[in-house]
């Protein structure tokens, strides 16, 4: 499901401005050192990298069970004891969609 050889042989006139214009003088730079195709799609390629680093983390219930301390755990039970009395302290009856 995926052409790597498609990132190294487009031109670069085939490529929208749109897709350069977010770096400026940064896509100039980009495009002196990469193909055309990795520079102009360089924001979604550093995504899937940011997501596959952070999918190779430990998640919540990991990290519960490893061992903690008895100080973390009170922290984080604080907190969200915090973040629970101010959601429901708050008695907002604004209609968001109200204007449309």
């Amino acid at each position: 499901m995926v052409d790597i050889n498609s990132v190294f042989s487009v031109p670069l006139e085939t490529i929208p401005t749109n897709k350069l214009a977010w770096g400026g003088w940064f896509s100039d730079y980009l495009l002196r050192w990469l193909p055309t195709g990795l520079a102009a799609n360089i924001l979604c390629f550093g995504a899937i990298v940011l997501a596959l680093g952070i999918i190779s983390q430990k998640n919540s219930f990991e990290l519960m069970k490893s061992n903690l301390g008895n100080a973390k755990l009170s922290g984080a039970t604080f907190l969200f004891c915090i973040a629970m009395y101010s959601t429901l302290l708050t008695k907002s009856t604004v209609f968001l969609y109200f204007n449309f």
